[in-house]
């Protein structure tokens, strides 16, 4: 059985076995999957890039105890 694929969308791809699609397909989508190899993330790279993110995190402000904002003091203008 063959399925017809749009060689815009790598769906099929992914979802059906590569004997059932067309070779031409298959190859654009080989190609493409190859040419963006470089722009992806490592599994390690993401690891150090999850801790150093971690580590510049700042924790919420601290509230000052007993102080309100303007708008609730009840002062008039």
């Amino acid at each position: 059985m063959t399925i017809r694929s749009k060689h815009n969308n790598l769906l099929n791809y992914f979802i059906h076995d590569r004997r059932d699609l067309s070779p031409a397909y298959v190859r654009k989508c080989e190609k493409f999957l190859h040419s963006i190899n470089h722009l992806l993330i490592k599994k390690k790279d993401a690891a150090a890039l999850f801790k150093l993110q971690a580590s510049k995190r700042v924790g919420p402000p601290n509230k000052e105890s007993g102080s309100k904002p303007s708008s609730l003091t009840g002062s008039k203008l």
